[in-house]
């Protein structure tokens, strides 16, 4: 009796661990939801031989993405309703990181991976040997949004940063090759829940808690992918809304 006892109470604790050894079962849609991964550049390329790091609380797993296709099924995972943290490895692209996201109940949390290529050029010399050039290494600002779900803020992804009137400009004076010939800044990552929004330059306005986004933006959340010119994004109680595309 003690014996069963003691297999059921190791059972239990080794689920409420890692709680991931358990997906084979359906999630219910009242305490849990689904996050799509995609791996696209803002150029709509597909980024291959990527896996990812998803970890909540009491939750860890990696998972390896398919670059086959956009929203690819294979890289759609169900998981309990909480906050969530992603990260990539690749040795070709510097470590991914985002903002955490919430996955709410009953819904699809849409989450792109975009790590910056960290290998640029790779040689192959006379004596045998290779030699690498790296592209810098991005730098981060996380930023405390007022109003918002406990475990969210918003993080910055850039290479350069200046202060002005009150305001920081985030911008990048780094190029790369995304899928072509044609090198391009790879510009400024900003993410915030499920919101993730990329351009050249984007100034923040903290006083007002105002985003204004300028050149080749690709803006992201639960409803759409865009692309614009120019794009405003204000905060109300915590929650982004995109007033101008």
């Amino acid at each position: 009796m003690n014996r069963k006892l003691n297999i059921l109470v190791a059972l239990a604790l080794s689920i409420f661990a890692f709680p991931d050894l358990c997906l084979g079962q359906a999630i219910d849609p009242a305490t849990g939801g689904k996050i799509q991964f995609n791996v696209l550049m803002p150029n709509d390329v597909l980024i291959p031989f990527l896996s990812v790091v998803l970890e909540g609380d009491h939750y860890r797993k990696e998972i390896s993405l398919s670059a086959d296709d956009i929203d690819a099924k294979v890289n759609s995972i169900d998981v309990p309703v909480g906050i969530y943290r992603v990260s990539s490895r690749n040795g070709n692209y510097y470590d991914f990181e985002r903002a955490p996201f919430w996955v709410r109940a009953g819904t699809v949390t849409k989450i792109n991976v975009f790590p910056l290529l960290r290998v640029r050029t790779q040689m192959l010399m006379a004596d045998g040997s290779d030699r690498y050039q790296f592209a810098p290494k991005p730098k981060y600002d996380s930023v405390a949004v007022p109003e918002s779900r406990p475990g969210l803020n918003m993080l910055v992804r850039y290479d350069k940063k200046h202060r002005a009137n009150g305001s920081i400009t985030y911008s990048s004076n780094v190029a790369e090759f995304r899928g072509s010939l044609q090198a391009v800044s790879r510009g400024v990552m900003l993410t915030y829940d499920n919101l993730a929004l990329y351009a050249d330059k984007i100034r923040f306005d903290p006083k007002n808690f105002i985003l204004y986004a300028d050149g080749n933006v690709v803006v992201e959340d639960a409803r759409q992918r865009t692309r614009a010119n120019t794009l405003v994004v204000k905060f109300r109680a915590g929650v982004p809304e995109i007033v101008r595309i």
